[in-house]
């Protein structure tokens, strides 16, 4: 059976102009009330913080016990690209990576601000 998809009918625009839409109308509202918009999502991001604070928990062991899994089963042996080859980053440098985005996202969260 040969199927005939034009490009035209890859995009799907009942679900794609009503979703810029709205991102562009709650987009032009948070930049128009900027204080407000900020409680807001603090008092959305605390709710949910204090309703998952236990699953955010569990998902963290979860991750965690997860990966010592992986590394340490017949998958932490499998190499990403060609085996003989050098790594791109020392161990060293990956960790620096790691540091830097936890310190980039917590920077993120807290504005900067310290207590």
């Amino acid at each position: 059976m040969k199927q005939n998809k034009s490009k035209q009918g890859v995009i799907e625009k009942r679900i794609v102009v009503p979703s810029i839409m709205i991102i562009a109308i709650v987009s032009i509202l948070f930049a128009m009330y900027t204080n407000e918009s900020i409680e807001l999502l603090d008092q959305i991001f605390n709710t949910l913080v204090h309703l998952f604070a236990w699953g955010y928990l569990w998902y963290a062991l979860f991750i965690v016990a997860a990966g010592l899994l992986l590394a340490y089963s017949k998958y932490g042996k499998v190499v990403l690209g060609n085996p003989a080859e050098k790594p791109r980053y020392t161990l060293f440098e990956y960790a620096s990576i790691l540091v830097a985005m936890g310190v980039g996202a917590t920077l993120m969260r807290t504005d900067g601000a310290m207590e």
